[in-house]
């Protein structure tokens, strides 16, 4: 499985979440591997959003957690974890 942490919850990036959702079997039918959302980064609550659970307010629990392989921000910033963990994905 891809665990992937989304930095950000605004306009872009509750968009990803929601592309990654609405294309979940096909990303897994192109890559064979299950794709989930384990963190999200905001600094903002989210009181009865779907993904409410995923929320974290602290980018050391993502940085640390072994099995987050892909870090997408909003395109405006570019961290360092994201090249780090990210993995090609084919086409």
């Amino acid at each position: 499985m891809i665990q992937v942490a989304v930095m950000g919850y605004g306009t872009i990036g509750s968009g990803v979440v929601e592309v990654l959702e609405t294309n979940k079997d096909k990303i897994t039918e192109k890559t064979g591997k299950e794709i989930a959302v384990k963190y999200i980064l905001d600094l903002r609550e989210f009181p009865g959003d779907p993904y409410e659970a995923q929320i974290v307010h602290d980018f050391e629990i993502i940085e640390k957690d072994e099995e987050v392989e892909i870090v997408r921000g909003d395109g405006r910033r570019q961290s360092g974890i994201q090249v780090c963990k990210s993995v090609p994905v084919s086409r």
